[in-house]
């Protein structure tokens, strides 16, 4: 996939970009992962994980090195593929803007038993197990519409920073973030009007406090649509969509929205973003 988007980008700049005034780049997806306890385990095994989850695509592009993060070369050794010089040329600052797409967060703690010695994929070689309750007992976050969705607003400031500190000063495109409607919501989407609110305060939070640079935020989704294996049973949209009769309706998060963007409209003075 890396190898695609490098030569997709070159062949774009190349040909198309002086003409058409684009950029272009490639839209990553990632958790914000929180250590369960502050022990220093619990902190590595959950650098870990953004490592294996966002660094995996993100550092062949913006890292330093142009290389796979050291915590993959370490631990899956062999099984990970090596660059050529020439491939690594091609891939550094292959993208004009960080295109993330984020949704929740997880709680991460080193294996009590410690690293499997088997390891033999994606999940075992980052020696890291993860969770959505905490050390209290309590979840993570209120939970969605899916058994993996939990509105935990802080964790997306905290990845904005972590992108920050990780890749310096590269403009951040928010290209997917939204919620899922619990089961039963129709139209009185509170769940989403709420998650939406914790969301970009903390987008408005990452751009005025941290220097996080924001060059937009993309709603996931328009409408309800057809998501991945679970078809029309996840409920993104801020308009609902009937499956029979393909009429939209437009939830009550939408005029939620609407004052959102007024109220960024009016502060943009006193903001940095672009």
């Amino acid at each position: 996939m890396l190898l695609a988007h490098g030569k997709a980008a070159s062949v774009y700049r190349l040909n198309y970009a002086s003409q058409q005034g684009g950029d272009v780049s490639i839209a990553l997806s990632g958790d914000w992962t929180e250590p369960l306890t502050p022990s220093k385990q619990d902190h590595a095994a959950a650098q870990r994980r953004q490592e294996f989850q966002i660094g995996w695509f993100a550092d062949p592009i913006f890292g330093k090195n142009g290389d796979y993060p050291p915590s993959m070369r370490r631990l899956v050794g062999d099984r990970l593929p090596r660059f050529t010089l020439a491939e690594k040329e091609m891939l550094a600052n292959s993208a004009d803007y960080f295109a993330l797409n984020h949704y929740t967060s997880r709680y991460a703690f080193f294996p009590r038993e410690g690293c499997p010695s088997d390891r033999t994929g994606w999940l075992e070689d980052q020696c890291c197990n993860e969770t959505t309750i905490g050390v209290d007992g309590k979840p993570i976050g209120p939970k969605g519409g899916a058994s993996w969705f939990y509105s935990v607003p802080w964790g997306f400031r905290k990845l904005l920073v972590w992108l920050k500190g990780r890749y310096g000063t590269v403009d951040i495109a928010i290209t997917e973030n939204g919620a899922i409607d619990p089961p039963g919501v129709v139209l009185n989407d509170t769940f989403r009007a709420r998650y939406l609110t914790g969301y970009l305060d903390n987008v408005r939070k990452a751009i005025v406090y941290d220097n996080v640079t924001i060059l937009g935020y993309f709603v996931w989704s328009l409408i309800d649509n057809v998501e991945w294996s679970d078809g029309y049973k996840s409920k993104f949209g801020l308009f609902h969509l009937d499956d029979n009769t393909m009429a939209r309706t437009p939830k009550a998060s939408v005029a939620y929205l609407r004052n959102e963007i007024r109220g960024w409209r009016e502060n943009l003075a006193s903001m940095v973003l672009r």
